[in-house]
């Protein structure tokens, strides 16, 4: 997975995502609440005349707290423009990865494997590592990314429907 990469932070890590799978770096719009989402899901945006799945990377890595019950499922920080987003498809869905900060997008070596200890939401992301200038920055693949978040959906949909 040498090649491009999206440097950008989640919480407080800095991360490299694999700009193969990135279509698009965006202003989060509008956000509309998907009731009974998991927190990780804030809502739907537009963009571009297409429907966005907005994922809350931070939230699914375990940096930053959810949602509380019968709130408004954007969690404790604003996003209608103040945040920006990498479009990525997924089997003929837009999603947009929720980022706290987006820096550049610059060639990088392969990734390897990563040493780092980061938590257990972190561990189910299979995080590997590439060097930056004179650090390390953690690489993730995007489309992975939408795939734990769906996991997620999947779990919590079972647990609201055995409720």
């Amino acid at each position: 997975m040498t090649g491009l990469w999206l440097l950008a932070r989640i919480g407080d890590v800095e991360v490299a995502l694999a700009a193969e799978h990135i279509s698009a770096i965006a202003r989060v719009g509008h956000v509309a609440p998907m009731p009974l989402a998991p927190p990780a899901i804030i809502g739907l945006t537009m963009l571009r005349s297409r429907i966005v799945v907005l994922v809350d990377c931070a939230m699914l890595c375990g940096e930053r707290l959810g949602s509380q019950p019968g709130g408004d499922g954007l969690g404790s920080h604003p996003v209608d423009g103040a945040r920006t987003m990498a479009m990525v498809d997924v089997d003929g869905f837009t999603y947009g990865l929720l980022l706290d900060d987006v820096a550049d997008v610059q060639q990088l070596g392969a990734p390897e494997p990563c040493p780092i200890r980061l938590g257990p939401a972190w561990a189910l992301l299979d995080p590997m590592m590439v060097q930056h200038d004179d650090h390390v920055r953690i690489a993730l693949d995007p489309a992975h990314i939408v795939a734990i978040a769906h996991a997620h959906a999947r779990d919590h949909a079972q647990l609201s429907c055995a409720a």
